[in-house]
């Protein structure tokens, strides 16, 4: 128990854990490539792809102006056919014009904003949070159940390039690094 290979639940038993991915947070990585490195299956499910205006809170930690053109993207993201991953991402069209044309079913958006807007910087938080209803049940997580809720901003040119929300059940996934 001590080691999470079992949970005890009173009255009911003691049971297998189920397994906590892990991600590293020492270097941005794709989903998609974390899961093959696993020796997983990766695949992913495209919910929102659409062009948006930027409300003042957006647009303010975009560094853009109100109602400024930004793309929007949902995807729910598997490791062997389970829900691991809630992506929610906001991109500035300058650095990625051609975003909406992408499949983010064959390359990651991560992986696309990687090569057409080379990483410069990143600053990202991380909170245990409870999610809306909807991001429940597409991660298939219990209401009430806690999340991993990864708040990233990444530069490129000296430019914010993306906003992203990244939704992990926090029963099945943890982050882990080293130096």
């Amino acid at each position: 128990t001590d080691a999470q290979v079992l949970t005890r639940t009173k009255g009911a038993g003691t049971y297998v854990a189920p397994p906590k991915y892990q991600s590293t947070l020492v270097e941005i990585r794709s989903i998609a490539e974390e899961i093959r490195a696993r020796g997983h299956q990766h695949s992913a499910e495209v919910l929102t792809l659409e062009s948006i205006k930027a409300t003042a809170t957006l647009a303010h930690e975009m560094q853009l102006p109100v109602d400024s053109t930004v793309f929007h993207s949902c995807l729910l993201h598997h490791e062997n056919d389970q829900p691991v991953q809630y992506e929610e991402r906001w991109v500035n069209p300058a650095l990625a014009p051609d975003y909406l044309e992408q499949d983010f079913t064959q390359v990651t958006p991560n992986e696309y904003l990687v090569r057409v807007a080379p990483l410069q910087r990143v600053e990202y938080r991380i909170e245990a949070t409870l999610p809306n209803a909807a991001i429940c049940q597409d991660l298939a997580m219990a209401r009430g159940e806690p999340a991993l809720l990864l708040h990233r901003r990444t530069w490129s040119l000296g430019t914010i390039a993306a906003v992203a929300n990244l939704w992990h059940p926090g029963n099945r996934y943890q982050f882990t690094g080293h130096f």
